[in-house]
Parts: structure tokens; sequence; C-alpha cells
């Protein structure tokens, strides 16, 4: 139990570190949907969906790979110069190749200026030469180092984003500083400036690290770590089809003003992706140290149980309290017509991170080409998916698309699992909870939204279903006396 413990300590210092980012990141939404409206809202989300796709092909799945190569290797310093010269090497290819071509790339991604792509560009190069120095603070254990980074790249975003969308615009001629610098015509950009400049930023407090690394290139590491990095990758970019790819299809089906819509309502699901992603921080480390000790096994187990357990009590609150939640983060009424999509995204998310939870075995297993395929399989679904039920269902054919993928592959996961890699998972309980929280949510959103008492009621009587069915009380009161 100690061992537990010391994971969820973990977690929770992790934890902190991605939580302050965002929620940064929520204060965001309401300061982006109050100055852009759905239209603009859109290209902003779509220009961070290219960024996703960049950033999983630029990183190449070495993350995943330092951790694996890191724990095992005796000089690990190698594994951190050989893995940082690597993304160095694939930053700059990116940059003198995709920077002559910022107009064509504006074009083809439906941009309406090349000054977009070019800050995309810096973005993501910078964004991936800080992947390795941030890899090395978390398998070091140096978590305050770590989160101090973190924290301070999200607190200039922060700043920047009100100082140009909110100070500026209420200024004018001589009063606004730098103004011949700023084109206030185009306010969607300078939330892309705002990036680039907390990127680099970011970069600058890294670069004491870096030049502690002595540079070295192991080729036999290179290769290893490509040959395991590479199927993650190639899992990331499916990941980001299967997460993103929905807001690119709706804006050529519906519209960018539908898209800003569904885009704005999506960000509540962001309540339970903080959740999943806090948890995968302090787990993975954990799952790759715990391999192959007597009792790791049913320590995942466990580990799912409580994942689950936490999951569902984030998904009744958000679904409780959905008009709270949006009053906060979305400030023209005009984004809310989507609502309607918040209970099927906080249940897919959650079956994203039963995914994460799920896909120990080919981790620990050096399988990633399998978990490559289970992804691939689900970007696939929903490369099919969206054109078939985007028509008919409108944008809620987006959000039963991102359920269905996630669940696919959660349950692929499961079943693949149990034959390279058995863990006694305690799968009854699980669905029990998953399938108790997902019917209470929808009835909570459709009869019972608005009704404080009835939704606080809801989460006190789950939560007492969880203390009598983990048997708590016997726990507590019964091991005291």
């Amino acid at each position: 139990m100690s061992i537990l413990r010391k994971f969820f300590k973990d977690t929770i210092i992790y934890g902190l570190a991605s939580i302050t980012p965002r929620l940064v990141s929520f204060i965001l939404v309401p300061i982006h949907t109050s100055s852009l409206d759905t239209a603009l809202y859109s290209i902003n989300t779509n220009y961070y969906v290219y960024a996703v796709f960049l950033n999983a092909l630029l990183t190449m799945g070495m993350e995943t790979a330092f951790f694996r190569y890191f724990s095992g290797e005796s000089d690990k310093m190698k594994v951190v110069s050989s893995s940082f010269v690597m993304l160095a090497l694939s930053s700059l290819i990116f940059l003198i190749a995709a920077w002559p071509a910022s107009s064509f790339l504006a074009t083809f991604f439906g941009f309406p200026d090349p000054y977009f792509i070019k800050l995309l560009i810096l973005t993501i190069v910078f964004d991936t030469l800080v992947v390795i120095p941030f890899a090395y603070l978390r398998a070091t254990g140096k978590s305050l180092m770590f989160a101090g980074f973190r924290i301070l790249n999200v607190l200039i975003l922060l700043l920047l984003n009100v100082w140009l969308l909110l100070i500026l615009p209420s200024q004018s001629g001589d009063q606004v500083l730098f103004s011949g610098l700023i084109d206030r015509t185009a306010d969607v950009s300078d939330i892309f400036v705002a990036n680039v400049v907390a990127s680099i930023f970011t970069f600058l407090l890294c670069l004491p690290l870096i030049f502690k690394v002595k540079i070295t290139w192991d080729d036999t590491l290179i290769r290893k770590m490509f040959a395991y990095g590479w199927p993650v990758m190639v899992a990331g970019f499916a990941y980001a089809i299967n997460e993103n790819l929905d807001k690119l299809f709706i804006s050529h089906y519906l519209g960018d003003d539908v898209n800003g819509m569904y885009a704005g309502c999506y960000k509540l699901g962001v309540f339970m992706s903080l959740y999943v992603m806090t948890f995968r921080l302090g787990a993975e480390p954990f799952f790759f140290n715990q391999y192959g000790k007597e009792g790791a096994e049913s320590l995942y187990s466990r580990i799912l149980t409580w994942f689950v357990i936490f999951g569902c009590l984030c998904m009744l609150l958000v679904t409780g309290f959905v008009d709270i939640f949006a009053g906060l983060l979305l400030k023209r009424a005009s984004y809310k017509a989507a609502l309607d999509i918040v209970p099927i995204i906080l249940l897919a998310n959650m079956f994203l991170g039963v995914y994460n939870n799920l896909s120990v075995w080919y981790k620990l297993k050096d399988k990633t080409r399998i978990g490559m395929l289970i992804s691939v399989f689900g970007a696939l679904i929903t490369i099919v998916l969206l054109p078939v039920l985007l028509p008919v269902l409108g944008y809620m054919g987006a959000a039963y698309t991102t359920l269905i993928v996630y669940f696919f592959m959660a349950a692929t996961s499961y079943l693949m699992g149990r034959k390279y890699y058995p863990v006694p998972y305690e799968t009854t309980k699980v669905l029990t909870y998953l399938g108790l929280t997902a019917t209470i949510s929808m009835l909570s959103f459709y009869f019972f939204r608005g009704n404080i008492l009835a939704n606080i009621s809801v989460l006190m009587l789950f939560t007492l279903f969880v203390i009598v069915r983990e048997g708590l009380f016997k726990r507590v009161f019964v091991n005291k006396t």
C-alpha cells in the first residue's frame, strides 16, 4: 500500500504542474470567446489542430522512448544527448523546409495569411526542442523545476493574451505600446504571437540543462530508440486524428461558425482531459518503475479502478453543473448552442483515460507497434464515420464518433492485453461504475438540468455507493478497532 501512496503522491506533484497550465487555459477560453466570434474562434481552433499533428510528427515518439531507455541504460546522459540531438535535427529540417513554403501552406491549410504559418512553424520548433529537457526533469524526479518551467510558460502566455486581446484594443494611437508592430485588424494572430513568445522563453529556461549535456551521438542507441518510438509517433498522429479531425471536418461540412460553437463547448470536456493528462504524467514513469516487481499487476488493477471512480465523479460534477461551467468559459451566447455534446465528450475522454491505463502492457512488453495499430484503426474509424454522421446528425455526429473510437480503442487494448500481459482488472466493477455514471449523466443533463439540489444529491449518492462498494467503511472503522 505504501507503493500505491507513493504513486498518488507523484501523481499529485506532476498533476500540479499540469493543473496550473490547464487552469490558465480555462482563463484563456473566456478571453478568447469574448474577443472572437465563432468564425474567428474556428481559425484559432484549427491552427492548434495542425500544431498537434506537426508536434506528433516532429517528436517521433522520442519522449516515450526516452523513458524506456533512460531507466535501463547505465550511461543515462548518452540517452539524453542522443535523443535531444535527434529532435534538434528534426526541428532544423522542418524549419528549413517549411519556412519558404509558408504561402503555399497557408493556402493549403485554409489560413488567410502566411504570417499564421510562420508563427506556427516557430511554435512547433521551440516546443519540440524542450521535449527531452522536460522528460529528463520528470525522469530524475525534479518535479519543482518541471512545474516551475511549465507554470512560467503559461503565465507568460496568459499575460500576453490579456495585453494583446484586452488591453491594446481598448487603447488607440500613441497610447498603445509597440502599436506599430501589432496588426490590430487580425486579433486572432495575437494569440499565436503570444504562444511563440512563451515557447521561446521556455526554451531559454531549458538552455542551462541543455548546455550541461555533453553532445554525443550513439548510432546504435538512436536506432533502438527510433525503432521503439516510431510506432508511438504513428499512434500519436492517429490520436491527433481521433481528437482533432472532427474540427476540420465540421469546418468543411458545416462551416466555421458551427465549428467555433462546437469547439467552444468541447472545451468543457477539458475538465476530464485535465484529469486524464494529470494521471498520465504520474502514471507513465511509475508503470515502468514497477514493472517486474512483485504485485505489480494487482497494483495496476487497483490504479485503473480508482482512476475510473474519480473520473466518474468528475463527469457527474461537470454534467450536473454544465450551465455554471459554460457561463464561466463561454462568454457569448452563440457558443452555448452545442452544449448537448458535453456528456458525450466527457464519456469519450473517460474511455481515452481507460485506454491510457490499459496500454501499459504494450509499452512494458515493447509491443508499441500493436499500440500503434490500435490507434491507427481508431483513426480509420474517425475518418470513415465523420463524413457519414456529420451530414445526418450535425455536430453531434462528431461527438458520437469520438465516443465510438475511444470505446473501441479501450476495449481492443483490454482484450489484447489479456494475451500479452494479463492483469487482473476488476472489469465488472469498472463497467458498473462507467455504465451507472453514463446513465445518470444523461438523466441529469436532459431531465435535471439546472436543478442544483438534485445534482448535489446525485453526487452524494454515487459517492456513498462507491464507499459501500469499495468497503471503505470497513477499512476505516474496523481497522481502527
